[in-house]
Formats: C-alpha cells, sequence, structure tokens
C-alpha cells in the first residue's frame, strides 16, 4: 500500500503499528496480500478530518478498519451477518473479552495471546512459540506468534469461558485472529463507530 495505490504514507505508518502491537493476523501470506488490498480500498473510508499528525486518533480507526477488513477476508458468514445486524459487534466484543460463554462467533477459537494469557494458563511443555513472519505483498512486517488457541473450558462452573488450551493448525480457518485487538478497544467504542467501514460497496 503505497501513496500511489491511494494510501498515504501516515496511514500505513499506522497500520503497521497496528499489527506489529498485536497477535492479530494468520499467517497465510496469500490471504494477508488480499486483505492488504481490502483495507487499502476501505482506508478511502476513514473520516474527512483525520490528519497525518493525528497518530493515536489515525491507530485507533486503522484498528477498527482492519477488524472489519480482516472479518470481511476470513470470516465472511460472520461479516455478512455483522453487516445486516451491526449490534453484533457488542456480541463480538463480549466474547473476545471471555465475557460471553455463548460461541456467538460459530466454532471460532482465539489463538494464544502472551500478552493476555498467563504462564499458569499452559499445560507443561504448551508454551506458545514465537515466530517473526513478512507478509509479501503486504502493509509491512507483520508479527506473528503462533501457538496454542483457547477453547471451551468444560468441567468447571466457575471456570472461565476460554480457559482449555488446544493445539490446532496455526492456519486454520476457525481462528479469530483480530481477537486481540476487539478485546482492548476502548469501551466507548461501539456498534456505530463501525459503519462506515461495514456500509456494502458502491458500483
Amino acid at each position: 500500500m503505497t501513496e500511489n495505490g491511494g494510501v498515504a504514507k501516515h496511514q500505513v505508518q499506522w497500520l503497521r503499528e497496528v499489527v506489529e502491537a498485536k497477535l492479530c493476523l494468520p499467517p497465510n501470506p496469500r490471504k494477508l496480500k488480499g486483505l492488504a488490498n481490502l483495507v487499502a480500498r476501505l482506508c478511502s473510508r476513514l473520516p474527512d478530518d483525520l490528519e497525518k499528525d493525528q497518530g493515536d486518533r489515525g491507530r485507533d480507526e486503522m484498528r477498527k478498519l482492519l477488524v472489519v477488513a480482516y472479518v470481511h477476508q476470513f470470516h465472511h458468514d460472520l461479516f455478512v451477518r455483522w453487516q445486516a445486524n451491526p449490534s453484533l459487534y457488542n456480541a463480538i466484543g463480549r466474547w473476545c473479552r471471555g465475557e460471553a460463554k455463548d460461541d456467538v462467533l460459530g466454532g471460532l477459537l482465539l489463538p494464544i495471546d502472551p500478552d493476555r494469557d498467563s504462564k499458569d494458563t499452559f499445560s507443561a511443555g504448551s508454551d506458545p512459540i514465537a515466530s517473526t513472519d513478512q507478509a509479501p505483498g503486504g502493509p509491512g512486517p507483520v508479527r506473528l506468534r503462533v501457538g496454542s488457541a483457547l477453547g471451551p473450558q468444560e468441567g468447571s462452573e466457575d471456570a472461565p469461558a476460554l480457559g482449555l488450551v488446544k493445539f490446532p493448525d496455526p492456519t486454520a480457518a476457525n481462528l479469530f485472529w483480530v481477537g486481540s485487538i476487539v478485546r482492548d478497544l476502548p469501551d466507548h467504542v461501539g456498534p456505530r463507530t463501525f459503519a462506515r467501514y461495514l456500509v456494502p460497496r458502491t458500483p
């Protein structure tokens, strides 16, 4: 994504800072290229009054844009539901924060996040594997931590909704990689704040 492609350098920088700060993208270079193209198109929907010196606000907008683009690219059925009912974001947010036991995302799992999941969560020898990769044709260096994922806890009423360590294929389609971004979005971020990125594309 470059200025020649319709995306300004400061917007690319905001995106790079967002994806380097969190475990939020899958290790699939081909699909990451498609995601980068979609993000580039959605950048035209960033607020008109967003200036390049507004880094904090720019990164906040880029997080929301990236969540929408990711869901569209990797979980399109969920995107269609979200587009039709924007308030679905409330349920998605609760699920990503471990506050909802109902599986509103249809069988998806959260990848392990070392910033969230304490080592006590893991069984012996199950520490996540850290790796760094570059997405060819993507928006820049993409840091990926590949390892286990959390699934529903069984056998305890007091256990959190996300507690059982599993080891799925890190390229599996049912991992919800942007969960780490959704979980850390401020409380004031609600369904309406995603509206500009959810609207259908014009012909």
